[in-house]
């Protein structure tokens, strides 16, 4: 091998020459062989073995996509009654609440009734005499009647004992 340079002879892996300094250029080396690109192995399955994966592949997604739908539903359908149920139950417990406040309309209807009987029976026929010795009979519920101490007459009775209030009897 020699210089490039100065064309002094040189020996084998130096780097500078030592005649004229300069840089030795190695000789290219030789580049390994590039490998061949990996032949492909023959698919040891048949064509026929890959579609009928590939539709059970399909078949279970079809399945779980079914099965996951009817959750779906179900889970809905399973809220839908719960919520009318809870509505059912509030409606029950409102009409309980009316028949029961009804009843007490009733009742209240009767007494009120029972009450209106009892002051058109007093209001016609029992007079109220004060032991005051005022000398006045009254209809029960005037206000100068003195309930401490009383007697209680039939109208007819009462006329021949005591005279009637100006207020309340007015007679």
């Amino acid at each position: 091998m020699t210089c490039k340079k100065c064309g002094a002879e040189l020996q084998e892996g130096m780097i500078f020459c030592d005649q004229c300094g300069a840089k030795v250029e190695q000789p290219a080396s030789p580049e390994p062989p590039v490998p061949p690109p990996p032949v492909k192995p023959e698919n040891p399955r048949p064509a026929k073995s890959r579609s009928q994966t590939w539709i059970i592949l399909l078949l279970i997604l079809t399945v779980i996509v079914l099965s996951l739908l009817a959750l779906h539903f179900h889970n809905e359908m399973s809220y839908y009654e719960y919520s009318a149920s809870r509505y059912r139950s509030q409606l029950e417990d409102a009409e309980d609440q009316l028949q029961e406040a009804e009843d007490q309309l009733q009742e209240a209807k009767d007494q009120l009734t029972e009450s209106n009987a009892y002051v058109t029976f007093m209001d016609n026929y029992v007079r109220v005499l004060p032991d005051d010795d005022s000398g006045l009979f009254h209809r029960y519920g005037c206000d100068d009647l003195d309930l401490s101490y009383f007697w209680i007459y039939n109208i007819g009775a009462v006329e021949s004992k005591a005279d009637p209030c100006p207020k309340c009897c007015g007679e």
